[in-house]
């Protein structure tokens, strides 16, 4: 109910960020260690498909994705809470899905996609509808928990 309200006073304030949000919890899977890596780097993306394809990740358009970046690996702990972000913006898909991984440097990826050696997870989440009043999906989805178990190959 909460994120409904904010959610329509935003919209009727004319304020519209790009995207839904997510709040959840990361976390690690015993493979991945954190000491080999810098930065977390979380991305939200609309995922009609449903499909994930690493490759792709740097041509999703910005307009339909919500990027974040955590604080520095030696600033916080697994598992990390996070969200939530985004959150008041619509989208015509319902369909949305997390990357969240690890990686080395101080900087964003750029490419903003996993690059060889980085440890990932994913998941997929739904968004729920705004209703008659204003179309499409929106809000904040809670519980979009992520395992970082992967490890791009060489």
């Amino acid at each position: 109910m909460r994120w409904t309200v904010a959610i329509a006073v935003s919209l009727l304030a004319g304020c519209d960020p790009v995207a839904p949000g997510a709040a959840g919890t990361v976390d690690l899977a015993a493979n991945v260690d954190p000491a080999s890596y810098e930065q977390l780097v979380m991305l939200i993306y609309e995922n009609p498909s449903g499909e994930l394809d690493l490759s792709e990740l740097a041509e999703i358009p910005s307009t339909t994705m919500w990027t974040w970046l955590s604080e520095d690996l030696a600033e916080i702990a697994f598992p990390y809470d996070y969200g939530p972000t985004g959150g008041l913006g619509t989208s015509q898909y319902s369909d949305w899905r997390l990357v969240a991984w690890l990686t080395t440097g101080q900087e964003l990826p750029d490419p903003l996609a996993p690059v060889t050696g980085d440890a990932y997870g994913t998941t997929p989440f739904e968004v729920l509808s705004c209703g008659l009043l204003f179309g499409g999906y929106c809000g904040v989805v809670e519980g979009v928990d992520v395992v970082i178990d992967e490890v791009v190959a060489r």
